[in-house]
């Protein structure tokens, strides 16, 4: 779920957990997540052009795949400002979350699932998922536009070693993801993807 989640935001310009008290990626159907990505580009030590793009997850329904797993269907894209999907840009894919781990399905016909990340984690937890490292770094408040969430914040690394930083909160899902790239000497990006609104049953 962890790696489904990051690919989505970073599509929109822009995979989960149980603590014990809440997934960090409840699975209800009728969840949603708005979020706002601001990209800011540098150039010598001057914000020279500033990005706005939206996006959505839903969960939008409850199904049976294939092989007799339950599954909730995961729908995430771009939309406009309004939070409505862009037909162009929305992804489909099958949630499955197990006693340890959690899987996602790319069709309701694939045999097996890709693993997303563990169940139960805690400060100190690594894992690999779709040629990512993750690891939970801390747990801290967070203050995004829909509100102050204590978060646990996840650094995600690639196979280029750049790390980007995720802030998932139990109960809540998804709250922030960060990253700084810098590209030559004189030109650097922050991308910044934050939650605006949303509903979890």
């Amino acid at each position: 779920v962890f790696a489904v989640i990051a690919i989505a935001i970073v599509a929109t310009g822009c995979s989960l957990f149980d603590f014990g008290g809440g997934d960090l990626m409840p699975l209800s159907v009728g969840n949603y997540w708005n979020m706002k990505t601001t990209v800011k580009t540098t150039v010598d030590t001057v914000v020279n052009d500033t990005t706005l793009f939206y996006g959505r997850t839903e969960i939008a329904e409850k199904v049976t795949l294939d092989n007799e797993k339950e599954a909730f269907t995961y729908k995430s894209g771009t939309t406009n400002s309004s939070y409505s999907f862009d037909t162009m840009g929305v992804d489909t894919s099958y949630l499955v979350k197990e006693d340890t781990a959690y899987f996602s399905y790319d069709s309701l016909s694939q045999t097996t699932g890709d693993y997303q990340g563990p169940v139960k984690v805690d400060i100190g937890t690594i894992w690999n998922s779709d040629d990512m490292k993750f690891e939970v770094t801390a747990k801290e408040d967070v203050t995004v536009p829909a509100g102050t969430f204590n978060a646990y914040k996840i650094a995600m690394t690639d196979t280029t070693s750049d790390t980007m930083w995720r802030w998932m909160a139990k109960g809540k899902g998804f709250i922030k993801m960060y990253s700084s790239k810098t590209e030559d000497s004189t030109h650097s990006k922050e991308v910044t993807t934050e939650l605006i609104e949303y509903k979890v049953k």
